[in-house]
């Protein structure tokens, strides 16, 4: 059985994080990436959000008795394995982990419109992600 209060502070956390996106989406280009405090700002809303979703998914995984995803990308595509997720919907929201990595690892710098299109995407998608994990949990 899931442990439901872990999951739920994990639910709780991309909560918090799909607000603060809400309020960056409504931002020109201009504003987000002149002024540094909202970029970086929008860098960890990011961060944070695909962590916590990333946590969730290897928990559940385990308590389900997989074994732990070999990377952060396939720990959305293994709950395609355990019907939690559709899988085309798995393999979209799981190249956020490219996003990711990108950002922790600083591995290059961002292309401003890539970036702006990704907090779009990661808005709907981590939305949708989570009415799915709801759905599975209530199951418990």
């Amino acid at each position: 059985m899931p442990d439901k209060n872990l999951l739920n502070r994990k639910i709780t956390e991309i909560l918090k994080q799909l607000e603060h996106l809400k309020i960056l989406l409504k931002l020109k280009s201009v504003e987000l990436f002149d002024r540094a405090n909202n970029f970086y700002f929008a860098e960890r809303v990011m961060e944070r959000m695909i962590g916590a979703a990333i946590d969730m998914n290897m928990h559940i995984v385990a308590d389900l008795g997989g074994e732990v995803p070999k990377d952060y990308h396939s720990s959305f595509i293994d709950l395609a394995k355990y019907k939690i997720l559709p899988l085309a919907f798995a393999k979209r929201i799981a190249l956020s982990t490219t996003l990711r990595n990108l950002l922790v690892h600083e591995y290059q710098s961002m292309d401003e419109g890539k970036f702006k299109q990704a907090l779009k995407f990661g808005f709907q998608d981590y939305k949708k992600y989570l009415e799915y994990i709801e759905k599975w949990l209530r199951k418990f």
